[in-house]
């Protein structure tokens, strides 16, 4: 069974605030990833923000969250649902799984944002091209 992505920006936004001390700027999407197995729990969420001019920012929290099959499902509703044209992630570079799962779906890594992290670590920055990408169509 594969996990499933379900929207829920309230959830996600309230979430947000209590575990991290973030507040999300509209506009965004919110979607938690959910785990057949154990649907009353988030495995994790994502958010999609910053979708303009073609572009989207992505961000991950939980506990590998950043899998093949989210991360595939994930792109392929930001290329061929609403067509953008470039996907920017970032993630911690000890998250070792995400940068494996993205590295997998063909993002490049592009750089670092230095002291990203309110603890601050750094930020590995991921970009992904709707002409590089292979996971849909568009």
């Amino acid at each position: 069974m594969t996990d499933r992505i379900e929207r829920n920006d309230v959830f996600v936004e309230r979430m947000m605030a209590s575990m991290m001390g973030v507040r999300l700027a509209q506009p965004f999407a919110g979607y938690l990833v959910i785990d057949p197995a154990n649907p009353t729990i988030p495995r994790g969420m994502f958010v999609i923000n910053d979708v303009a001019n073609g572009n989207a920012e992505l961000s991950a929290v939980g506990k590998k969250c950043w899998t093949v099959p989210v991360v595939r499902a994930v792109a392929r509703m930001l290329f061929h649902d609403m067509h953008v044209t470039r996907v920017t992630a970032r993630t911690r570079p000890s998250n070792q799984w995400a940068m494996r799962a993205l590295k997998a779906m063909g993002f490049v890594r592009e750089g670092t944002a230095r002291h990203w992290y309110r603890d601050g670590e750094d930020a590995a920055v991921f970009g992904l091209l709707a002409s590089e990408q292979r996971i849909v169509r568009v």
